[in-house]
């Protein structure tokens, strides 16, 4: 779930980023406007771009500061959560193996013991009547290892399959963990990557707020607004459409892994 809440937040983060990217295409609109507008005064010929530079700059990072905390959070969780399904699977290894090596014993040991008996029951030294006595005896004692044998070996057989149902959901669980970790490392990459956009729009307009009073401050930076905006939003739908991609991806794979659970219960 925690992984989720990331995404989530993410989605939130791309949210307030396209409300920052609808003010500064206001802003690149009005500038257009104004720029080519000879007959209004020249002390606020870019009034209403600057209005609009100035919302932008107020709405500051959309990231917040809890974004690089919470990834360092959700990084450290999956990479315990891996370690200690790698730990799993090694245990269950082992108890596959000795469960292989234990049913491997009992199938040669009982299985010697019936034939001893049998052929006891064969070589007997005493008469023949003595000797076909024995020989039903020796007969009925190895009917019930023979069964026990059966028996065990099923047990073990049993065992053995819950074993290796329960080394396939961690399996699944891993690959899911796998997953969602190098989910989580491409979304951080691409909100960087829009975070290094937003980052060279703020510095122009930046730069025009403090010189607001100067019209060429204004036209330089907006011209360099109108040259970025476009990559800015287009990273916008880069990492709006992953973190919805990979929300669902990570909503259907931890159904699979709760479906395999509830099967391996019904098993």
């Amino acid at each position: 779930m925690a992984t989720l809440n990331f995404f989530n937040t993410v989605e939130n983060i791309v949210e307030r980023a396209k409300t920052s990217e609808h003010i500064i295409r206001n802003a690149v609109k009005h500038f257009e406007a104004e720029d080519t507008d000879v007959g209004g005064s020249k002390k606020n010929k870019y009034a209403k771009t600057l209005e609009e530079l100035h919302k932008f700059e107020a709405t500051g990072d959309p990231l917040g500061e809890g974004f690089v905390a919470d990834y360092k959070s959700v990084v450290d969780q999956q990479i315990k959560l891996l370690e200690v399904l790698c730990e799993q699977k090694l245990y269950v290894d082992k108890k596959l193996k000795n469960a292989k090596k234990l049913k491997k014993i009992s199938y040669v040991a009982l299985g010697a013991v019936a034939t001893v008996f049998v052929a006891l029951a064969f070589i007997s030294p005493a008469g023949p009547q003595v000797g076909q006595m024995a020989q039903a005896q020796m007969a009925m004692l190895s009917r019930p290892i023979q069964a026990t044998r059966v028996t065990f070996n099923e047990m073990l057989t049993k065992y053995e399959n819950n074993v290796k149902t329960y080394k396939g959901l961690l399996t699944s669980a891993e690959k899911s963990v796998k997953v969602n970790k190098e989910a989580t490392e491409t979304i951080n990459s691409q909100v960087k990557n829009l975070t290094g956009k937003l980052s060279s729009i703020l510095e122009q307009v930046d730069f025009a707020v403090e010189r607001e009073e100067e019209e060429e401050a204004t036209r330089l930076a907006m011209q360099e607004i109108m040259t970025n905006v476009e990559g800015f939003t287009k990273k916008i739908e880069e990492v709006g459409a992953y973190a919805a991609t990979s929300s669902k991806l990570i909503v259907s794979a931890r159904a699979q892994v709760l479906e395999n659970i509830n099967i391996s219960k019904g098993e």
